[in-house]
């Protein structure tokens, strides 16, 4: 089965993969990288910057600044000795967006942890923050040196000294989940095979909590499709169809452990898995299969909450399936209590109005989303865009701009940036000074992993 592989300029998405590590001595302190992954770092990262042009922005000293520092495989926007030097301060880096300070100081930690299963917990920081800094193949590469759930040395019966009475994989969920994710990013064809392998597994214990066997499940055979690139980043409507996007997911939940004999932890593991199914074969644009997964969530019934219920009413808008969107959302409005689900309702029917041209009576409801909530950044930019397909570029350039710079330490983020510079090009031929204003906010706020590429910017004057 062949796997469709991302554009290298895809918004949000650069090219480029390899290993990024920093020797540390015998006492944990931070010694130099290398020449040669220095030069191997800087070579990745300048393959991600194929599709920036840079040369008459670099006459600019803010551009040259930023770029610079974009470059740069140790510049990150807080350094890791800005912080406690344990877990609390991976988790300050990781909420930052310092993914390179990541890689440092999760590197040192795994070094000095004494416990096995610390050490596995360390290596997944180090794995996220190369998935967010699209370092596929290092991540792969160390998932790999990791090994698989059921070797000896990633069991817990292998030290029982240090774990008594405990058996099985030390692996945490979390790095499991990743696996198959990273594999579709490499284009590799096991993809889905091992998504299927691991939802059997989860599904598996779930019944297993419930008291019932599971069903098994084969990967079915897709075509081989490709990604499209949209004119603009429309096409999420609140909902990523990035499936690496369920990282953040993981980086919320920090380092507290799950029940894993809870219902409750297994079911919401299952939903993850077979909504990032669904979302491969949307890329893939195998709707038949996309459908049968999400359908598998529906019919879930009780289980559901409603914001994954309402991410499923927009996947189906994604694939114009308006009819069975309508019906979720229906049922998001019926199931659920209004005070805990104003702002989903009110975002559910703009995206439904949105899907059916009524650009009008979606501006409503977003307008009514961001009185509830003014810095709701998926209001604001669906929004704009319905100004904009409306015809008022203006009014939907002033929507993106006061989003954007009302507060950019939440606001900056790469669709809203890459939609309001397409703005500017479709309303003025001089857009550098705005393009300007922005790379201004990316130089102090943005993560390690802001993408360049989404200012669009030109190749000359």
């Amino acid at each position: 089965m062949q796997q469709p592989k991302p554009k290298s300029n895809e918004p949000g998405r650069p090219s480029g993969d390899g290993s990024f590590s920093v020797s540390v001595d015998a006492s944990g302190n931070k010694t130099k990288v290398s020449a040669s992954l220095s030069a191997q770092i800087n070579s990745e990262q300048a393959q991600s910057m194929q599709n920036v042009p840079v040369p008459f922005w670099m006459n600019d000293d803010v551009v040259a600044e930023v770029f610079r520092k974009w470059q740069d495989p140790l510049q990150s926007v807080m350094s890791d000795e800005e912080v406690q030097q344990n877990e609390e301060g991976l988790e300050t880096l990781m909420k930052r967006g310092a993914w390179k300070s990541v890689l440092i100081l999760a590197g040192k930690l795994t070094t000095l942890a004494k416990l096995p299963h610390h050490k596995l917990k360390f290596r997944l920081c180090r794995i996220i923050a190369m998935v967010k800094l699209r370092m596929f193949q290092a991540a792969y590469n160390e998932y790999v040196d990791i090994g698989k759930n059921d070797d000896p040395k990633n069991l817990y019966e292998t030290y029982a000294e240090l774990y008594p009475g405990r058996t099985g994989s030390m692996i945490p969920f979390s790095l499991r989940y990743l696996y198959p994710e990273i594999l579709f990013y490499l284009g590799k064809d096991p993809s889905l095979e091992a998504s299927f392998s691991l939802l059997n597994f989860v599904s598996a214990r779930f019944k297993e909590l419930l008291g019932h066997g599971a069903p098994h499940e084969k990967a079915p055979q897709a075509a081989n499709h490709h990604k499209e690139e949209p004119a603009l980043v429309d096409a999420s409507l609140g909902t990523t169809l990035d499936p690496l996007s369920s990282v953040d997911k993981i980086i919320g939940t920090g380092f507290a452990e799950c029940d894993e004999n809870a219902e409750d932890t297994w079911s919401e593991r299952e939903n993850r898995i077979i909504f990032s199914i669904a979302t491969k074969f949307i890329l893939m644009k195998d709707y038949t299969s996309a459908l049968q997964m999400l359908n598998r969530i529906i019919n879930k019934g009780e289980m559901l909450d409603p914001t994954l219920l309402s991410a499923v009413g927009r996947l189906y808008l994604q694939i114009g399936h308006i009819s069975a969107a309508e019906s979720v959302f229906k049922l998001v409005e019926s199931r659920f209590s209004a005070p805990d689900t104003e702002i989903c309702a009110l975002l559910n029917r703009g995206f439904m109005a949105f899907a059916c041209d009524q650009y009008t009576l979606a501006i409503d409801q977003f307008t009514k989303v961001l009185t509830l909530d003014p810095s709701h950044v998926v209001a604001a930019n669906n929004k704009a865009l319905c100004y904009l397909y409306a015809g008022d570029v203006s009014k939907a350039i002033d929507i993106l701009e006061e989003i954007l710079f009302s507060d950019p330490s939440t606001t900056l983020q790469e669709n809203i940036v890459f939609n309001l510079c397409t703005m500017y090009d479709l309303a003025t031929d001089k857009s550098f000074d705005k393009r300007k204003k922005i790379l201004q906010l990316v130089r102090t706020p943005a993560p390690d992993n802001f993408n360049l590429s989404s200012l669009k910017l030109p190749e000359r004057s």
